[in-house]
């Protein structure tokens, strides 16, 4: 039998250029905070990340360590986060991506476990899922709630193509329906041109590279490490 040949991107290359993008949306951020377009690429990478999040929720071998790795990355990156978006090392208003990226695991923990559930306790985990996306607003978090429900989003529609592309539309429809801040002179919401990554997520198909470029942990220590560089620098 003849081994099927996978096409399409890979997880690797999508996460590379997530990275990217996200470099370059940061040194924006750090340097040139009226460069529009840099934040606008920028948009593609946290529905990447985001993705690849609910597809490792339901292939990790241990959700529990997936938990503790990312609240240990999301406390190694608050101090370098708060240092690149101002000229302090420590600022409450705003807590970096890793933290929403979290409470979207425990969002879907909740959600996978509710229909195991009967009565009141299904709906126990229900409210429990709500309940991170509520402490993902008032722990003003990087994306927010919008954040946590993209990462439920994908999650409901890993796998089927079909309610992938109406992903996309209910996307759309948070960005509008949340009424974030537009682009001046524009009706367009910055965070609408994450839209853009859905075609390249359509596309993928699982293949991976035979060697990750950046290690195990590479995309975690990246974060901050180059995050607290451009804060330096700036």
């Amino acid at each position: 039998m003849k081994q099927q040949i996978q096409t399409g991107p890979s997880r690797e290359g999508l996460r590379l250029f997530a990275a990217c993008i996200m470099l370059l949306d940061h040194t924006g951020v750090a340097f040139f905070p009226h460069a529009l377009w840099l934040r606008c690429a920028g948009r593609l990478a946290f529905p990447i990340f985001a993705f690849f999040l609910a597809g490792g929720f339901g292939h990790t071998a241990s959700r529990r360590r997936y938990l503790l790795r990312l609240l240990l990355f999301a406390l190694l990156s608050e101090l370098p986060f708060d240092r690149m978006n101002g000229d302090t090392w420590t600022d409450w208003s705003r807590q970096n991506v890793l933290w929403t990226l979290a409470l979207g695991l425990c969002a879907m923990t909740c959600v996978g476990r509710a229909p195991r559930e009967t009565g009141w306790q299904s709906l126990l985990w229900l409210f429990g899922a709500a309940g991170c996306c509520l402490t993902a607003e008032l722990l003003h978090t990087d994306y927010g709630a919008f954040g946590v429900l993209l990462c439920l989003l994908f999650y409901c529609t890993i796998g089927q193509r079909g309610r992938f592309w109406l992903c996309g539309g209910i996307f759309l429809l948070l960005c509008f329906g949340l009424e974030f801040v537009p682009l001046p002179g524009t009706f367009l919401p910055l965070e609408a041109f994450g839209v853009l990554a859905f075609p390249l997520l359509s596309a993928y198909r699982g293949r991976r590279w035979r060697r990750r470029p950046l290690g195990k942990h590479g995309f975690y220590w990246f974060y901050p490490l180059h995050m607290l560089i451009l804060g330096l620098l700036s």
